[in-house]
């Protein structure tokens, strides 16, 4: 799973190993952040850039990672566990053509996101 953000030049990449890889474009600096249990379903960046969150399908956990940068966008920025909830488990199915739907996250405003799941299901979440 991908996730880019426009206005820190961040991208983000969930791994199957539970760890949540961000890069840092303008800094070429990267960050490694073990967040989950088993493979990482989904990545987000909130629009403003201040917060990332992953999804664990199979651990059942939402993290959110406070993202700062340090005094004047200089030296190192800082990745922080914010909050961790509780979400549904699912596995990822696969209809008969080999397609998939996958779980989505969609931020709805600054501290609060959608959880999007395969049957139409979706459970929100704030910080």
């Amino acid at each position: 799973m991908v996730a880019y953000c426009s206005s820190t030049k961040r991208i983000a990449f969930g791994g199957k190993n539970g760890t949540c890889v961000v890069h840092e474009l303008r800094a070429t600096k990267t960050h490694s952040l073990p967040s989950h249990n088993g493979p990482i379903a989904a990545v987000a960046f909130s629009e403003d850039g201040k917060y990332l969150a992953t999804y664990g399908a199979e651990d059942g956990k939402i993290n959110f990672f406070q993202t700062s940068q340090s005094f004047l966008g200089m030296g190192q920025a800082q990745l922080k566990l914010a909050k961790s909830q509780p979400a549904p488990t699912v596995s990822v199915p696969t209809t008969p053509s080999g397609t998939s739907f996958r779980p989505r996250l969609v931020w709805i405003n600054a501290k609060s996101l959608t959880l999007m799941l395969p049957e139409g299901r979706e459970q929100r979440f704030s910080l």
